[in-house]
């Protein structure tokens, strides 16, 4: 899939922040349409994307080349851990229920 020395970690950090709709996979957010189809204002899928953005960033924190460049697990957890309670406000406030399966 990948060419002259491009993988999966150079590909995802060339696309971030602008561009991570390219590289995510579309089955990521869609179940049956829910997550795109209830977005419904500008500044909700700025949120969204905000999650997205900040979820690929620490993949590719987690996938440096060297493992001393490599954020470290505990770290990357309670990152992870910050954005799910964050993405959990966030549907409450703006009454948007993603099924749990997707969080």
């Amino acid at each position: 899939m990948f060419k002259e020395g491009l993988n999966l970690h150079t590909y995802v950090k060339m696309a971030l922040p602008d561009h991570v709709l390219q590289v995510i996979d579309p089955r990521l957010l869609d179940n049956e349409g829910y997550v795109l189809n209830n977005i419904r204002t500008p500044r909700q899928a700025a949120t969204w994307m905000n999650f997205l953005v900040t979820m690929m960033k620490i993949g590719v924190a987690c996938s440096m080349e060297s493992p001393q460049g490599r954020i470290n697990l505990k770290d990357a957890s309670a990152e992870l851990l910050k954005v799910k309670d964050e993405l959990i406000q966030f549907q409450g406030l703006n009454g948007l229920f993603f099924p749990s399966s997707q969080l």
